[in-house]
């Protein structure tokens, strides 16, 4: 991860925002009490609650606001991309849900302190994703042991494979893509590139060839087929000396070798 990817003048603008966002939350929120207040002596059957519970749906807007903040400050350090799915679907649900009252303020320093923690992760969150990739792609009770090409991988990915349940008659499903956006941005990663970028990931790559009607492509890394009616994706990798390095580094306890490559 680039630290450099989201410039301090950058950050302040943020927080400005968000300050400044959060203000006029408040101020709406006592503005709407004001007005209960003043039309309470005329109040009838009819007369309507000005603030109609405003206030309590305020005190849950800034604990949103400040969620989809710290979601646009990771999105702008990319350290989502750097992210096993796991992980992302982690840190979502943190700031989706009510745990969202206790993430930290939104100032400069802590903006920082959380870029500098993060960067000194980049290692470990790297390795996190190689054993995820590597778990997904070795032949799983999902996966029929028919493909021959495929129980090859079981203890180190072949230079080629089939993956089951890939596509249908409308694409890519959602988990799929998230499954080829971290095959495809680990790759780039093991080879010094950076994490991958629209529109040149696969994923994007794979529904444009879809929308095309096509049932091929090939990339800098990889060379897909898929067939609709059986679901699978034929992946031949390119690279042989990135397959090389990302079996050597594949975790979770398996007995990996280099592949036969």
């Amino acid at each position: 991860m680039n630290t450099d990817l989201i410039p301090w003048n950058t950050v302040q603008s943020i927080v400005e925002r968000y300050r400044s966002a959060a203000e006029k939350v408040e101020q709406a929120k006592n503005l709407c009490l004001e007005a209960t207040e003043l039309a309470r002596p005329m109040r009838t059957y009819w007369t309507p609650e000005i603030h109609d519970g405003y206030h309590e749906r305020a005190d849950n807007v800034i604990p949103r606001l400040k969620a989809a903040t710290w979601a646009h400050i990771i999105e702008k350090l990319g350290v989502r991309k750097m992210m096993s799915i796991k992980r992302q679907q982690e840190l979502d649900a943190e700031l989706n849900n009510n745990m969202a009252k206790n993430l930290p303020e939104i100032d400069v320093e802590t903006i920082r302190g959380v870029v500098m923690g993060y960067a000194s992760q980049t290692g470990d969150l790297l390795q996190e994703s190689i054993a995820e990739v590597f778990d997904f792609l070795r032949p799983s009770r999902q996966w029929t042991a028919k493909h021959k090409t495929t129980e090859k991988s079981r203890n180190a990915i072949q230079p080629k494979i089939i993956m089951e349940g890939m596509v249908d008659e409308y694409g890519l499903g959602h988990y799929q893509r998230k499954r080829i956006n971290a095959l495809d941005n680990l790759f780039h990663l093991l080879d010094g590139q950076g994490c991958v970028k629209y529109p040149d990931d696969l994923e994007t790559k794979i529904a444009e060839a879809l929308r095309r009607k096509t049932d091929n492509l090939t990339t800098d890394y990889f060379g897909c087929k898929w067939y609709r009616k059986s679901g699978t994706l034929h992946l031949t990798f390119r690279r042989l000396d990135l397959l090389k390095e990302f079996n050597s580094r594949a975790g979770n306890g398996y007995q990996v070798g280099c592949g036969e490559i």
